[in-house]
């Protein structure tokens, strides 16, 4: 078996691989919280913290860190698109 046959199995396990990881907040937020002095935020929690997390939250900028997600998670999936497109013409 040779790598060219399993790129397209791998691309796309790595496309859904990355979105997983920067929409996981379940975990981190039961085991840690965010970690010690905010080591394993990443960026759902921290929007998850501002938006919910104070005693006054501030709803526009945890909607914000929840759209630049959204916004990285697209740009990823537009770039597999384009790379599995220019691989089919050749």
């Amino acid at each position: 078996m040779t790598f060219p046959l399993l790129r397209p199995v791998s691309a796309i396990t790595l496309l859904l691989g990355l979105v997983y990881t920067l929409k996981v907040f379940d975990i981190i937020w039961i085991m840690t919280k965010g970690g010690p002095s905010d080591a394993s935020t990443t960026l759902a929690t921290w929007s998850y913290r501002l938006g919910f997390g104070n005693m006054l939250p501030s709803f526009g900028p945890g909607a914000a860190v929840g759209n630049l997600l959204i916004v990285i998670a697209l740009v990823f999936g537009l770039v597999y698109i384009r790379v599995q497109r220019r691989q089919g013409a050749a």
